[in-house]
């Protein structure tokens, strides 16, 4: 419920922040809302000049057609919806972080309030860059590191999300290690049926499609 009213809590900051000018752009900006463009009208990922667009992953450009729906795709639509959503998205997350780490009630909220007001994590929000998709991605790998799940399904969702981070910047293939490490480590810990040792295989050779 705390991270729930945290996120509420962010959203309507970052509201505040953009309704009035909008988000910020920059030339990458361009970039990103014309492969948008290009994936909602069903042309192929292309970029403002009409060529393939190869230079980013697709997965935010894909995130801001999806917002299409409530909002027009222009500097001043679903790109702020969308920010406001992943600026809510990763306070709670960085709240339950915080809250499973154990630490005091005011470092906790010392440290929460530094990184949530940080200027780059509210221009990487409330900005039309993969940045702020990128962040909650992060953000959300390392939650589901520390949460209590079955074995199975924490590795399953572990590689998932390193395979829509690396969609949404390629830097996110280097998550795939980490998960690698981990599963490794686990094992050894506490070795499994080998049924589960080849759905978990499989769900790893099938998050990095991405990389290829």
């Amino acid at each position: 419920m705390a991270a729930v009213l945290v996120a509420t809590g962010g959203f309507l900051c970052l509201y505040g922040f953009t309704a009035s000018v909008g988000c910020a752009t920059s030339p990458d900006s361009a970039g990103y809302l014309a492969g948008a463009i290009s994936l909602r009208t069903g042309e192929a990922y292309l970029g403002y000049d009409g060529r393939p667009l190869v230079s980013w992953p697709p997965a935010y450009p894909l995130l801001l057609a999806g917002g299409s729906v409530v909002a027009p795709l222009t500097p001043n639509g679903s790109p702020v919806v969308v920010g406001w959503l992943l600026y809510a998205v990763s306070l709670g997350t960085m709240w339950s972080l915080l809250r499973h780490l154990g630490l005091r009630p005011w470092l906790r909220l010392c440290v929460f309030s530094l990184a949530a007001f940080s200027s780059t994590l509210v221009l990487y929000m409330g900005a039309l860059l993969s940045e702020g998709l990128f962040i909650a991605l992060i953000l959300l790998f390392a939650r589901v590191a520390t949460k209590e799940l079955d074995f199975v399904w924490r590795f399953t969702w572990l590689a998932a999300l390193a395979a829509v981070a690396t969609l949404t910047r390629y830097v996110g293939a280097g998550l795939y290690p980490l998960v690698g490490l981990a599963l490794a480590w686990h094992w050894a810990q506490r070795p499994r049926r080998a049924r589960s040792l080849l759905f978990l295989a499989a769900a790893l050779a099938l998050a990095t499609f991405p990389v290829v």
